[in-house]
Formats: structure tokens, C-alpha cells, sequence
């Protein structure tokens, strides 16, 4: 409340004993149920789909995954052609084992987990995905002569792997590069 006090009315908090899914869901039942018998509306954000007040991280969450292919070849573009597409037309876009909400190794796990906590907005293509996206495992090493996924690539340049990013959010300089390239987006 201080912190936003332009935005913040009040603060009510309540201690919660059981944390299960299902307490917390209780708890903020009664919350809403008593708000809504002192002041007759529901209040902000706990309306059946509103998404005004959810946050960037939410969004970012449930976003898809880019697929490169609809699970038959293009014709006339070779995978290495639509790498260089995806690369070229995203801002920040991150090859990965997986998906957003489900990744398959560490690596790819810490790669997403930072971006994440950088609230980049970013792209993400899973090279394990062989009927969107065939042969772009290999394609991605081939695309970048990195021989390790994730990769990271921000305003079409290649950034590096997970251990790379951890090294320059460190310094400050993937910070700087997520700024920047969403600077220069027009969307």
C-alpha cells in the first residue's frame, strides 16, 4: 500500500491455516462473499473472466508455443528458412526442450525461469516437437553453430545457452538486451 498508493485503497489480509488448494479457495470465497455483502459488487479482478488486473507473468504463462510448421511440410521453405523467420520477426525468442509450462531439461527450465523473472515478453519454440517443428534440433545447431539447447536469440542476434544468460543477467547485460529489444518492437 505504500509502496502503490495511487493504486491501493486498502489492504485486508487474513491468516490462512490450511494452505491446500482447497483452504486457500475457501478463504477467498468468504473473502469475496463478504466484500461483495459490504460494498454489493465483486471486487476487482474476481469477476468470471476478467483478465484486466492478471499479470504480465499470467500472460506470458498460457501464451503458445511457436509452431513452425502445421505438421506437413511447407512448400518451398526449408526448416533453416523458418528458423531465420522466427528469429528475424521476434523480438526474443527461445529454442528450448518443451513447452513454456512443461520444460524437459534443467537447462531449458533455468533459461525460461530467467526470462520469467526479467518479465520478458518472449517466444518460445520446442525443438523436441517433431510434427510442428521436424528436424529443428538439429536445424538450430546447425542455424547458430552452438552445439546445446536452449538458445537464446534477442533482436535476431544469438545471445547463448543457459549458462551464458545466468552470466550476463549477472553483469546486468541481459537486462539491458530484453530492454532494448522490447524498445524497438512496434507491436
Amino acid at each position: 500500500m505504500q509502496e502503490l498508493p495511487d493504486l491501493t485503497g486498502s489492504i485486508k489480509y487474513n491468516i490462512v491455516d490450511d494452505a491446500s488448494r482447497e483452504g486457500l479457495t475457501a478463504a477467498w470465497k468468504s473473502w469475496v462473499e463478504e466484500t461483495v455483502a459490504e460494498a454489493g459488487v465483486i471486487p476487482p479482478g474476481n469477476a468470471p473472466g476478467e483478465t484486466k488486473w492478471q499479470s504480465r507473468s499470467v500472460a506470458r504463462a498460457t501464451k503458445p508455443e511457436i509452431r513452425l510448421t502445421a505438421g506437413k511440410p511447407i512448400q518451398g521453405l526449408t526448416i533453416e528458412d523458418l528458423v531465420d523467420r522466427i528469429v528475424k520477426e521476434n523480438p526474443i525468442v527461445v529454442f528450448v526442450k518443451g513447452t513454456r509450462q512443461q520444460p524437459q531439461c534443467g537447462f531449458s527450465f533455468r533459461m525460461l525461469n530467467m526470462l520469467n523473472t526479467l518479465k520478458a515478453d518472449y517466444e518460445v519454440v520446442n525443438v523436441l516437437d517433431e510434427f510442428h517443428n521436424p528436424g529443428l534440433r538439429d536445424a538450430i545447431k546447425n542455424y547458430s553453430q552452438w552445439p546445446t539447447i536452449p538458445q537464446l536469440y534477442i533482436s535476431g542476434e544469438f545471445v547463448g545457452g543457459a549458462d551464458i544468460a545466468e552470466q550476463m543477467v549477472g553483469t546486468g547485460e541481459l537486462q539491458t538486451l530484453v530492454r532494448s529489444a522490447v524498445a524497438k518492437d512496434p507491436n
